[in-house]
């Protein structure tokens, strides 16, 4: 079972409320009605960027503007029978455009579809199969190269197991992966989100939800089995909390999502041991959900994009805050509604 799915079942059951009126709808600051224009392309976004939202609830990808705000809809969805999606929750692009969703429900699958893929659409290439030994894939990134790297938490108990699972850029069908890194040294407990450092490290979330063994731990380029991590960032001064998504910024900075602290924490290139972040975004102001803040990314401009998880699905939303952004820092712009389809956001890629 997902590691998101024991808070799926409650916002179900206020989804009639919503859809009946009883939710706000999000207006930003200094504008006066949710109903008007609700996108914007800010003078730092690159105004071809997109960003892609895996969607947890829905089984869906929804590709927006990446200034989008308010009650925005989606430019393209990613939806139906035939795409292979199953509980979707990472979400990578290549150089190409393609794009890359890890398929955490059954059947378990890496699925990649070709740039501009909407509705109904069959992935180019979909990664299944016992040979494979994905079991519960949640989150994934790609090298340089376009070698896919999926975080993959083991069967249950959630916890106990886990594993990073690395494929060929052009691997399909049930193959095997070229390498894994698994195994009591490693200290890999239910990874989540996973970023490649410039130089090839591989940097992995690692802890449960609640927050129990939260740490990131970073192994060297081209590691594979069941080895030790080059360094370990955890401790209570790390103030990780049950990370999940994380992002490496153009200066190399580490950003965590930390669900069970409701906080996206910022550490420089090589913290380890009990470091504290250099930058906390943490607080009232923020809009952070406490029901599981799940995935960042950090764009080229340096504004940070947060997905948050709420009881109510239809108060899911993507926080956005400027460069620099600390403490209990209000958004720059909020993507939230009902037209935006955002239902259990995961997740997150950016073109750029």
């Amino acid at each position: 079972m997902s590691r998101l799915l024991p808070f799926v079942v409650a916002g179900l059951a206020l989804s009639l409320v919503a859809a009946c009126g009883g939710v706000r709808e999000y207006a930003p600051p200094g504008s006066t009605t949710s109903a008007q224009s609700t996108l914007r392309e800010p003078s730092s976004m690159t105004p071809r960027s997109m960003l892609y939202v895996a969607g947890f609830l829905e089984s869906t990808v929804t590709e927006y503007s990446a200034g989008a705000y308010g009650n925005a809809a989606p430019i393209r969805v990613i939806s139906g029978l035939h795409t292979g999606l199953s509980k979707p929750v990472g979400v990578a692009l290549n150089s190409s455009g393609e794009l890359y969703v890890a398929n955490s429900s059954y059947p378990v699958s890496i699925t990649v579809y070709a740039r501009g893929a909407a509705g109904d659409a069959k992935p180019l290439r979909t990664i299944s199969g016992v040979h494979t030994g994905l079991t519960q894939p949640e989150w994934l990134t790609l090298d340089d190269t376009g070698r896919i790297y999926v975080g993959d938490i083991g069967a249950p108990p959630i916890g106990s197991h886990g594993s990073v699972r690395i494929f060929d850029a052009d691997a399909r069908g049930d193959v095997a992966p070229i390498a894994v890194i698994a195994g009591s040294r490693t200290r890999i407990v239910s990874p989540a989100g996973i970023a490649i450092a410039r130089n090839g490290e591989i940097v992995v979330a690692s802890g449960t939800v609640a927050g129990a063994n939260s740490a990131v731990l970073t192994f060297a380029s081209g590691a594979r089995g069941d080895v030790p991590p080059i360094r370990v960032l955890s401790g209570t001064k790390t103030q990780l909390g049950g990370p999940l998504g994380i992002a490496l910024d153009r200066y190399q900075h580490l950003f965590v999502a930390n669900f069970s602290d409701t906080s996206v924490t910022e550490y420089t290139q090589k913290a380890a041991g009990d470091s504290s972040p250099i930058r906390v975004i943490r607080g009232s102001r923020t809009e952070l959900s406490t029901n599981g803040v799940n995935g960042v990314l950090v764009d080229s401009t340096g504004e940070t994009f947060v997905s948050n998880r709420f009881v109510n699905p239809f108060e899911d939303r993507i926080t956005v805050f400027a460069p620099n952004a600390n403490g209990n820092a209000a958004p720059s712009r909020v993507l939230t509604g009902s037209r935006t389809q955002l239902f259990g956001p995961g997740g997150m890629a950016i073109s750029q």
